[in-house]
């Protein structure tokens, strides 16, 4: 049986990565901004979302996790837009990136890990087949 997603290390470092975007975002230009605000404080909350479902398994987990994985890349996108246009510094768009690219990379693992769905499907044919008599 799968953990909780709440006991998952890599859910826990999403989970913080919001509270970091939500204080980031709350000063400078982002006040003016809110397009731009909204999309990188709305995809941080769906990478986190993402890997309560995935990170507990079954057949799309991984698929999940993969997904979770590329929004980040698309975070880090918007932390660099964010920097040119003056509402981030250097320093801190660089810092969240870093921590995208790390939980990138954790949700990468965590993907490879999930179980195969077209392995799971092509195990349980032979027994429907069957009428699950073995």
């Amino acid at each position: 049986m799968p953990e909780p997603y709440e006991e998952l290390e890599v859910w826990r470092e999403a989970r913080a990565l919001v509270s970091a975007f939500y204080g980031a975002t709350s000063r400078g230009g982002f006040h003016r901004d809110l397009v731009l605000r909204d999309k990188l404080r709305g995809g941080i909350v769906d990478v986190v979302s993402a890997v309560a479902v995935g990170g507990e398994g079954g057949a799309s987990g991984g698929a999940t996790l993969l997904a979770a994985a590329a929004r980040c890349s698309e975070l880090g996108c918007l932390l660099i837009v964010a920097a040119d246009l003056g509402y981030l510094d250097e320093v801190e768009a660089g810092g969240l990136r870093g921590q995208l690219d790390e939980l990138a990379r954790a949700l990468r693992a965590r993907a490879r890990q999930q179980p195969d769905a077209s392995r799971d499907r092509a195990r349980s044919e032979p027994e429907a087949a069957s009428g699950g008599w073995r």
